[in-house]
């Protein structure tokens, strides 16, 4: 840098985006905690096929309760 002139403004920000690059990089590569190994035959005998479908109906049910009844809410503001 010559005297009485500034430094380019580009100049800063280029060091600041080689510090943020290096500062990622380390965090990434000192990350090594293994993910534990989840079974999953305990997810599918949670419920019985009967009881699946028995909570599925349910559920069916109570949405299109709720959609008629907003369906007459609105009708009824207006």
């Amino acid at each position: 840098m010559r005297e009485g002139k500034p430094a380019p403004r580009w100049t800063g920000l280029r060091g600041f985006a080689a510090c943020f690059a290096l500062a990622l990089g380390g965090c990434a590569s000192t990350i090594s905690t293994p993910l534990p190994d989840l079974p999953t035959s305990h997810i599918s005998s949670a419920m019985s096929p009967q009881e699946h479908q028995k909570a599925v109906d349910e559920l069916t049910r109570a949405r299109d309760t709720h959609a008629l009844e907003a369906e007459k809410q609105i009708e009824s503001s207006r």
